[in-house]
C-alpha cells in the first residue's frame, strides 16, 4: 500500500512540476513557446513520414503509404521551417469558422421577440474577436497562450495546497458515512 501512495506521491509532484514549468513557459514566452511544440510536432511527423515511406520500401504493399508518406513528410517540413504560418493558419480558421458563426448568430438573433438585443451583442462581439483573430494572429494567440499559462500555474499551485492538506487522502478509497433520518 505504501507503494501504491508513493507512486500517487510522485504522480501529483510530477504533475504539478510540469504544470509550473509549462505554465510560467506560456505566461512568459507564449509565442517562442508555440514556435518549439510546433518544431517539435514538425520533427515528429518528419520521423513518422519517413518511417512511413521506408516501411513501404521494406514491404512495397499499399501505395497510399508512400503518398501519406510524402503529405506527412511535406507537413513536417512545414511545422519546422514556417512555424509561424501554422500558429497564422490555425488562428485564421478557428477565426473563419467564428465568423460564419457571428454571421449566424446575428441572422437568428434578428428573427427573436425576445432577448434580440443581447442575441444581436453576443453575434456582433463573436465577428469582432473573429476578424481580430484572423487580422491579429499572433496578439490573440499570445494572448490566449497565457491564459492558458495562468490556468496551469493556477491548477499547480491548487494541486501544491490540496496536497498539503490532504495528507492521507485516497481517492480510490469509498468514504464511511452514516446514514441518520431526520
Amino acid at each position: 500500500m505504501g507503494s501504491l501512495k508513493n507512486g500517487r506521491r510522485f504522480d501529483l509532484s510530477l504533475t504539478l512540476i510540469l504544470s509550473l514549468i509549462i505554465g510560467v513557459m506560456l505566461l512568459v514566452w507564449p509565442i517562442a513557446t508555440s514556435f518549439s511544440v510546433i518544431k517539435i510536432v514538425g520533427f515528429l511527423l518528419l520521423i513518422s513520414g519517413i518511417v512511413s515511406l521506408v516501411s513501404y520500401l521494406a514491404s512495397p504493399v499499399g501505395v497510399l503509404r508512400v503518398a501519406g508518406g510524402v503529405i506527412i513528410i511535406v507537413i513536417g517540413i512545414v511545422f519546422i521551417a514556417m512555424p509561424g504560418a501554422v500558429i497564422w493558419l490555425i488562428s485564421a480558421l478557428i477565426g473563419i469558422l467564428l465568423l460564419i458563426h457571428g454571421y449566424r448568430d446575428f441572422k437568428i438573433a434578428q428573427t427573436l421577440q425576445e432577448q434580440r438585443v443581447l442575441a444581436m451583442a453576443v453575434a456582433i462581439v463573436t465577428i469582432v474577436l473573429a476578424v481580430l483573430l484572423i487580422v491579429n494572429a499572433f496578439a490573440v494567440w499570445s494572448i490566449g497562450l497565457r491564459l492558458v499559462g495562468i490556468a496551469l500555474i493556477i491548477d499547480a499551485l491548487g494541486d501544491l495546497f490540496l496536497g498539503v492538506k490532504s495528507k492521507g487522502f485516497n481517492p480510490s478509497e469509498p468514504i464511511d458515512v452514516e446514514y441518520r433520518e431526520k
